[in-house]
């Protein structure tokens, strides 16, 4: 018998008895299947050990020698590195507090090549201590005379970073890591600041004695988290602050409380829940596909004239006299209606010619009162309470769901936009700050608390952003219809993240690990869902579907013992079954069939990326010893249609092919599941690698070099070569050696050839000035966006001709202002036609009143006509407003894409005044504005 056919309980006997942890290395650096069988994290344990690693070693490899690979030997005095540093074990990162003011922050795994030199010069003269908090995402620094949080991602301190000035007999403590950090001291007190919220939490200053504090608890073993619920105990001479409750853990089921119909069939996304009368509490308003607006337990109907897309509730602060009823904000196919239900007027009624997708409340940038902030189209409005314009924005992809979020932590709402589009748009002061690249369009935004916000895409996609870092994501098999904040529970601070499927499907989840806490099933087809805030009770979930059915659930705190053994079980006959299938196999190999050809212990696999000019991108995958590829199953993000891409081979054969087409330009890890099998053999084997893509992938490199594109745009900035050779050797599929001995900035070039839209994109350096030269702006932008992002530029200035988008610029502005003067004049045709059918009704109900029948007959037959025409008019009216509207969407999206040639404040006031210009409908102005002449 072959080791290979060991059962693995026998191995796991072995490696119980190896006691030398160099041993358990070597055995773990044979194969996979023995570093399965080893079970342990390597990784997680150089970062708790410190051990460092070197390009090109496995941590395994890296652990064995933990003797001679600790951090602290390359640092002659151990006091020192005891003292002044700190390892992150979340993300293995290094601070390491240096003479004086500066802190060395780097990374056990040395292949990364992470090493910075953090300046404090400027706060203090002297860092005594560091710790590494919020898993090494910010940094904890002690200085003589404060605390101080630096974030280590944006490379600054934010505001309300300093925790506290330095007394007498401090003492720091970090809760927990990565939540609060506890400060006390002798006639001082207890001061907590929670990295949650970033501000100081708790203080409670006590002059007679040292104020003690307790966050350990001894049955969980582990250290409790601060949630607001802090109370004083008294012990004999001395207070002890402590936790009131355990940190909360979601258990129970969701109840189904309540089950009426309203009798109309409802629209999708019109429900919302509001207070119009001051006699009952809060009530249900909804949307029905009838155009009509209705209310729970109310005989009052709105009528709208056009189809309801969206309803939303304005909550008013109430007076100290008198009550104030909420309003309805209704949004259709054609306008945004306001309506105080309680007085039975309209608030406003404004026009929406893109009509409205989605609607939210709330302050936005430096506006002091709430703002009523509409997708429409590909545009963005906010408007008052009043019905004026706010502000107005555009962008390039159709507007799916927005809202409000604090994510740069600077006291100002950002808008957080999905779209049809590729990526999250995050934007502020109406320009964009940030892409964030998902690879489907995003159909649902909702924000879980400061910093974060959750997101669904239309593939089926959720997940949660905090500070741009994707907490987590899961792929499901159904659609979203909407995200909430449930349940609600006292004495928990933390939300958690509520997600009503279309299909009926309800799960709670852990927003920050997004772990399933709650589920239940609501059979049909929903229409929308809403929270219900109640005071001294439990939250309750409001689920509306199409037929006008309305049914709640809320959280049932008892847990239900006999329905969780059921699932108990259930769990434990599944494990029974697969090691039931798993002990057949291991029989059939010792007694069963002896010539089934097996997988040998050294088949590997190789994965290749191939790009040449004539077959463009592809991916190789080979697998030694012959052993042929059932399928190959891919998982990214970005470049297939779907999440996952399957390849299926006609014939056996070791050696598969496919040719990749990214749809962008886009940066990307691929995720390779490869079944292979021998011949003969009933057995598979899945076999797991990662592969990275590159931004620029698609382009191959042009070794003699290729004709110059006409477009072009000339940077001039502080340029490093070292740096740029860097950036095109990460960025593009290009020969590491000869990027490297491009040293001369006379002679430095390069070319390449899209090997699907066979373009030419060329770099060039010259008198120390940057070129890069294509034919679309577009790429030239994304081209530029890449290194100065990765070059960390702040300043640079910019040149640019191409004479392609001055055409379509120039042509476009001309059209725009045709049809802006056809508009109007259609309109000023329509209202007067109109103005004449006024006249003629009011003549034809005067004859009729004087008796002249035959004449009113003649009249009614002239509205008859003048209707007809009147309405043919309008039609002709709105597809010039649509084909405007289409010009619109044009226009901004070449605004897009010149600010893509510039950067920081260039960049925003460039798209700040095209959008004045074009409120302003000055298009002469602004044609000078985008002009790319090379001037």
């Amino acid at each position: 018998m072959s080791i290979a056919c060991l059962p693995s309980e026998l191995w796991h006997r072995v490696i119980r008895h190896l006691t030398i942890m160099e041993d358990t290395c070597s055995l773990a650096m044979v194969s996979k299947y023995f570093y399965k069988l080893v079970e342990m994290d390597f990784k997680r344990e150089c970062r708790n050990h410190v051990v460092y690693r070197l390009k090109g070693e496995t941590w395994a490899y890296a652990f064995s020698n933990l003797g001679s690979r600790s951090y602290n030997t390359i640092i002659a005095k151990i006091e020192f590195y005891r003292d002044n540093a700190i390892c992150c074990p979340f993300t293995g990162k290094i601070a390491l507090a240096l003479n004086d003011a500066y802190v060395l922050l780097t990374n056990i795994d040395f292949g990364l090549s992470e090493f910075t030199i953090l300046d404090f010069s400027s706060y203090t003269n002297k860092v005594t201590r560091v710790n590494m908090i919020n898993r090494g995402t910010e940094l904890l620094v002690h200085s003589v005379t404060f605390v101080l949080v630096y974030d280590l991602v944006w490379m600054q301190t934010g505001k309300g970073s300093v925790i506290c000035a330095w007394t007498h007999d401090l003492s720091v403590f970090v809760i927990n890591d990565n939540d609060s950090v506890v400060v006390t001291g002798y006639r001082f007190g207890i001061l907590i600041y929670s990295m949650k919220k970033r501000r100081i939490v708790f203080c409670n200053p006590n002059d007679d004695g040292r104020v003690r504090f307790k966050t350990f608890n001894a049955e969980m073993k582990r250290h409790l988290t601060y949630q607001d619920s802090w109370v004083e105990a008294r012990n004999d001479n001395y207070p002890i602050w402590k936790l009131s409750r355990m940190k909360f853990t979601v258990l129970g089921s969701l109840k189904e409380i309540v089950n009426y119909s309203f009798g109309h069939r409802l629209s999708r996304n019109a429900t919302a829940i509001g207070r119009f009368d001051e006699n009952s509490g809060d009530t249900l308003v909804a949307g029905t596909s009838s155009n009509k607006v209705i209310l729970q337990n109310s005989e009052a109907i709105f009528h709208v004239n056009e189809p309801i897309t969206w309803i939303d509730v304005l909550h008013q602060p109430s007076k100290q006299y008198g009550f104030v009823s909420d309003l309805v904000i209704v949004g259709t196919e054609k306008s945004l209606i306001v309506f105080d239900v309680y007085n039975n007027k309209t608030m406003f009624h404004r026009d929406m010619p893109e009509g409205i997708t989605c609607i939210k409340i709330g302050h936005l940038d430096e506006h002091k009162e709430n703002v009523i902030v509409c997708g429409c189209g590909s545009t963005i409005w906010g408007i008052d309470f009043q019905g004026e314009d706010v502000f107005w924005t555009a962008l390039g992809d159709d507007v799916n769901s927005i809202d409000l979020c604090d994510i740069d932590y600077d006291g100002m709402n950002e808008l957080i936009v999905g779209s049809n589009g590729t990526e999250i748009k995050v934007l502020k002061q109406q320009s964009l700050l940030k892409d964030l690249i998902e690879g489907d369009p995003c159909v649902m935004i909702k924000t879980m608390g400061e910093g974060t916000f959750a997101f669904g895409l239309n593939s089926g996609v959720i997940g949660v952003y905090r500070k741009w870092e994707r907490l987590w994501r899961i792929k499901t098999k159904h659609k979203i219809a909407n995200l909430l904040i449930f349940p609600t529970v006292a004495g928990d601070d933390k939300p958690y993240l509520c997600c009503v499927w279309q299909n009926g499907k309800i799960d709670v989840r852990d927003t920050e690990n997004g772990e399933n806490y709650l589920k239940t099933q609501l059979d049909g087809e929903v229409s929308g869902s809403v929270v219900q805030r109640r005071d001294n009770q439990m939250d309750q979930l409001l689920v509306t579907y199409f037929n006008g059915r309305v049914r709640g659930v809320e959280l049932n705190p008892d847990y239900d013992e006999a329905e969780d053994e059921i699932e108990v079980l259930h769990e434990y006959g599944q494990r029974k079954h697969n090691l039931m299938e798993e002990l057949k196999n291991y029989e059939a190999a010792e007694s069963g069939d002896r010539n089934q050809i097996g997988i040998p212990l050294n088949t590997q696999m190789d994965c290749v990326l191939e790009l040449t000019e004539e077959r463009g991108l592809l991916l190789h995958v080979h697998v030694t010893n012959d052993i042929p590829i059932k399928a190959i199953l891919l998982f990214a993000e970005g470049i297939f249609h779907s999440e996952c891409f399957s390849i299926h081979a006609n014939e056996e054969t070791s050696d598969m092919f496919t040719i990749i087409k990214p749809v962008k330009n886009t940066a990307t890890d691929i995720l390779m599941r490869v079944i292979i099998g021998a011949q003969g053999s009933t057995q598979l084997r899945v076999l797991e690698f990662d592969q990275s893509l590159p931004k620029f992938s698609t382009y191959v490199y042009m070794e003699k070099g290729a004709p110059a594109p006409e477009g072009y745009v000339d940077l001039e900035f502080s340029l490093r070569l070292d740096l740029l050779n860097r950036w095109l050797a990460t960025h593009f599929l290009i020969n590491e050696g000869m990027v490297l001995g491009m040293n001369d900035e006379q002679n430095w070039k390069v070319s390449f050839r899209c090997c699907y839209s066979k373009e030419v994109l060329q770099i060039e350096v010259i008198e120390g000035r940057l070129f890069v030269r294509h034919n679309f702006i577009e790429v030239v932008g994304e081209v530029v966006q890449s290194i100065v992002q990765s070059m960390e530029v702040k300043q640079m200035s910019s040149r640019a001709f191409f004479p392609k988008y001055q055409e379509q610029l120039v042509e476009l502005i001309a059209s725009m202002e045709d049809r802006y003067t056809t508009n109007d004049k259609l309109m000023a045709e329509w209202t007067e036609r109109l103005n004449f059918i006024r006249e003629t009704v009011v003549r034809a109900e005067d004859a009729l009143v004087t008796d002249q029948t035959s004449k009113a007959r003649k009249l009614y037959v002239r509205v008859a006509m003048l209707n007809r025409e009147c309405v043919a008019q309008r039609q002709i009216l709105m597809a010039s407003v649509e084909s405007l509207v289409t010009s619109l969407k044009k226009l901004n999206l070449l605004i897009k894409q010149n600010s893509q040639l510039k950067i920081g404040e260039d960049a925003h006031e460039l798209v700040k005044e095209c959008r004045k210009l074009l409120a302003a409908e000055n298009f002469a102005a602004l044609g000078k504005r985008l002009q790319v002449s090379g001037n």
